[in-house]
């Protein structure tokens, strides 16, 4: 998938350096429990690609289309959230790349690829409280918050676009 600034990829095992020095910046997983270890996300690598397979999507490479630099992972993931299937964009940039608009790009992106391919009736982003950039990320991508739930044994806020509201926002855009 592309956007005027970015191109977003399937992750491959060469990925994985790129991956360790993304989540070894301590501000950049300040909302995380602790770093992921290399092992942990080779394993996320490995469950990505089988995503790849099984569904078309999971998370993506990020990198700028002028030349190609890695600057983050931002996709799509099947949750169960409270008791109910959801499909939630998520994203985490290299601190570097923050403040630029890529975050919020590349959202839009996975928002809509979502609703025009897996023909969803809303998608989410789990956002932990107090997380006030992705925060915004989302409300640019059309959210509001829905409620909270626990997600990965941490309190998440729930931020949510319906497929009506997503439409109303595609059509003032054409």
């Amino acid at each position: 998938m592309e956007t005027d600034r970015l191109r977003l990829r399937e992750f491959t095992g060469s990925d994985l350096d790129a991956l360790v020095e993304l989540h070894a910046d301590p501000e950049t997983i300040h909302f995380w429990p602790r770093p992921p270890s290399r092992d942990e996300l080779a394993r996320q690598l490995l469950n990505s690609q089988y995503a790849y397979e099984q569904d078309g999507f999971d998370f993506w490479a990020v990198e700028l289309r002028d030349d190609g630099r890695f600057i983050g992972r931002i996709g799509l993931a099947r949750r169960f959230v409270n008791g109910k299937g959801e499909i939630e964009v998520g994203y985490m940039l290299r601190r570097e790349d923050w403040g630029h608009g890529y975050a919020t790009e590349a959202a839009r992106a996975c928002r809509d690829w979502a609703f025009q391919r897996l023909g969803v009736a809303r998608v989410i982003s789990l956002i932990r409280p107090g997380n006030l950039r992705s925060v915004e990320v989302a409300k640019r991508n059309g959210m509001k918050r829905v409620g909270e739930t626990t997600h990965a044994g941490m309190p998440h806020d729930v931020y949510a676009i319906e497929r009506a509201e997503w439409k109303g926002l595609t059509s003032r855009l054409n």
